[in-house]
């Protein structure tokens, strides 16, 4: 969803699972790994330039600062 960009998706799950405390961690934890392997798949990334890789860092970012804002 993330990838796709679907925030309204995002939105409704987080509403859903924030009801109930043990799926809710469950996908604040998915959320933080997906994350962290993109990070990791940009940094491994030896065929990027300096310059593209971080606007692809910045990318990532915006992709999700709005489900953590």
């Amino acid at each position: 969803m993330i990838r796709n960009n679907k925030m309204s998706d995002i939105t409704l799950l987080y509403s859903i699972f924030s009801r109930r405390p043990k799926s809710f961690e469950l996908l604040k934890r998915s959320l933080s790994d997906y994350i962290v392997l993109e990070g990791f798949k940009l940094v491994q990334d030896d065929k990027l330039r300096i310059e593209e890789f971080v606007v692809k860092l910045i990318q990532l970012r915006e992709s999700i600062y709005e489900i953590y804002v």
